[in-house]
């Protein structure tokens, strides 16, 4: 190495960098909600797995959707957590999972054609 090159980061600092961001705040939250729902720690072989999941799902879904979904895949009886499961289900639109769009109040028709036919101007 030369005098002006700065040593290269330890491989583990730079496993600690990339797990900062969005992906390690959802990595972060999955092992938050399995040891709330099991009380105990997610497998360490498993972490791995994980955070790739995880970080090819951010390519689909922003950090918000996906932290609200892991909190309620969390908060419901289910026979399997995993994350395969969880990024399959998310995938094919899981209505439990994601967010529902704000409904809009359901619309009178004859009320409508009432006005309509009055002008506009209401009784």
């Amino acid at each position: 190495m030369n005098r002006g090159e700065a040593a290269a980061p330890p491989a583990s600092e730079e496993k600690t960098a990339d797990s900062n961001g969005a992906g390690g705040r959802l990595v972060k939250a999955w092992l938050d909600g399995y040891k709330g729902r099991f009380g105990r720690d997610y497998g360490r072989g498993g972490v791995g797995k994980l955070s790739g999941v995880l970080s090819r799902m951010l390519k689909d879904f922003d950090e918000a959707t996906l932290s609200q979904a892991i909190a309620a895949y969390f908060a419901e009886d289910r026979r399997t957590y995993g994350a395969g499961i969880f990024e399959i289900k998310m995938q094919d639109g899981d209505r439990d999972l994601l967010p529902r769009p704000e409904q809009s109040p359901p619309r009178d028709e004859y009320s409508e054609r009432t006005l309509a036919k009055m002008g506009g101007q209401r009784p």
